[in-house]
């Protein structure tokens, strides 16, 4: 008898498919969760076949292609062969990135950053500057780059706000970064993926901040675990991993009048070269660009092998 998966499974699925405000790492556990529940339904003996049956409807349905950890994470479910290996599979995916939010935030506090700069909304930063907030007090300024057309500045502010005094949060205009990068002390980037050269896919805004970082000689570091980790992809292949989206997006913006009358580009990521990135966090600690190739191109660390 051919496995039937649930209409709440495919529900689910498609709710990921179209959150454009949580991070990568949000929606990685969201579709744990989801197949956790769906594996649950599986009958005594048929575990692998239901999982065969996930991971197929996963990789030929799945639209999320620009993610690579959810790639990574459907490779490893694929390997599952009973429910408390399933449930395994999600506590070291947790405990790798709150390594590297701890590994991030512990640098932060040893180089005594009393100020930094940032965007869009990554959980591993969030993470790592409210690790740092929780154990020391030195951290006196955030300036979050607001961007549109998400707009995703306020709710970080209402997330960081039960940490930090309000006014310690400032939103800024994105247009505004190159004021706002010389009053701080470092930048701090999320990741969406790292390409085995060290160059950085991360949120539109990233690549003119890292610039902007160095021309004033700031230093940009960027938090991601291993399980953001693609060994098979080099800057030459970054227009093909940064996916258009929905113009409408923009459009909704306008007078109605005028919506679809001029061509517009709307981009959620962009690359950034490894020459512009100074240290990466990630769950075995901080280290310098130099270190790329030898500390993390070569670790087997995290869900990703």
């Amino acid at each position: 008898m051919e496995i039937q998966l649930t209409k709440n499974f495919y529900s689910e699925l498609e709710k990921i498919c179209q959150n454009n405000t949580l991070g990568s790492i949000e929606l990685a556990a969201m579709l744990v969760d989801v197949v956790i529940e769906e594996a649950e339904n599986a009958q005594p003996g048929e575990f692998q076949n239901f999982m065969e049956k996930i991971t197929t409807e996963l990789k030929q349905n799945f639209c999320r292609p620009e993610f690579v950890i959810l790639q990574h994470i459907i490779k490893e479910l694929s390997k599952v062969n009973e429910l408390d290996e399933l449930r395994e599979l999600k506590q070291l995916f947790f405990k790798v990135e709150v390594e590297t939010q701890q590994a991030v935030g512990t640098f932060l506090i040893e180089n005594n950053i009393r100020s930094v700069v940032s965007l869009s909304r990554s959980r591993t930063v969030l993470g790592s500057l409210e690790y740092t907030l929780t154990h020391n007090d030195e951290l006196k300024v955030i300036y979050w780059l607001e961007s549109a057309p998400l707009m995703e500045a306020f709710s970080v502010a209402e997330y960081l706000k039960k940490l930090i005094r309000p006014n310690q949060i400032v939103i800024v205009p994105d247009a505004e970064m190159g004021i706002v990068v010389q009053k701080a002390q470092c930048v701090l980037l999320g990741a969406d993926r790292i390409l085995k050269d060290g160059t950085v896919i991360n949120k539109i805004g990233s690549l003119p901040l890292s610039l902007t970082a160095k021309h004033f000689q700031i230093p940009v570091l960027v938090a991601a675990s291993t399980h953001k980790l693609d060994r098979e992809h080099s800057i030459e292949h970054a227009s093909e991993l940064v996916p258009i989206m929905p113009s409408e997006e923009i459009y909704e913006r306008w007078p109605e009048k005028n919506r679809y009358v001029y061509d517009t580009l709307n981009y959620y990521f962009e690359p950034i070269p490894a020459e512009l990135i100074d240290y990466y966090g990630y769950e075995h600690g901080v280290i310098k660009r130099n270190d790329f190739e030898e500390k993390i191109l070569s670790s087997e660390s995290g869900v990703v092998k």
